[in-house]
């Protein structure tokens, strides 16, 4: 699988000036917002739902992701304070380019953009995962309304 990058081309960290690193450490934050708000739906989807579970072998298949859902939450919330602490960075960069050095910048850079890869990935992963889970539920729910209304 091709892993997905966020910059504009290949050598973008190299070439790149302070402020359109700004520019995408801001969208960074932004999409870590939503990312939020999405975390924040799992979440009630799994406390919705899976009350329902009445099978041991799914109920600790709930437990486990639910383990999961909240490990992804703290990643995104380190994530995101490390995004705060990069656009500082680059502020200080802006306002005296000389007090830093550059190339470290530029690498701490690269290295915050594959945390983000890498939590976008196991988001995905996460959120198919219990949009699945929910979905046998639902089934059984339906399929037991169905018989006790026989």
């Amino acid at each position: 699988m091709k892993e997905l990058r966020l910059r504009p081309k290949a050598n973008y960290f190299e070439e790149a000036d302070w402020e359109e690193l700004y520019v995408l450490g801001e969208h960074w934050k932004s999409d870590l917002e939503f990312y939020n708000d999405e975390l924040t739906f799992l979440n009630h989807l799994i406390g919705k739902y899976f009350v329902w579970l009445i099978k041991d072998d799914h109920i600790q298949q709930v437990e486990k992701t639910s383990a999961k859902l909240s490990k992804l939450q703290q990643r995104r919330t380190d994530i995101s304070q490390l995004i705060n602490k990069h656009l500082a960075h680059i502020e200080g960069f802006i306002e005296n380019p000389f007090t830093h050095n550059e190339q470290d910048f530029r690498k701490e850079h690269q290295k915050l953009e594959d945390n983000i890869v890498s939590f976008v990935k196991d988001f995905k992963t996460l959120k198919k995962e219990i949009f699945s889970i929910t979905e046998k539920v639902l089934e059984a729910e339906k399929l037991n309304h169905l018989i006790s209304n026989d």
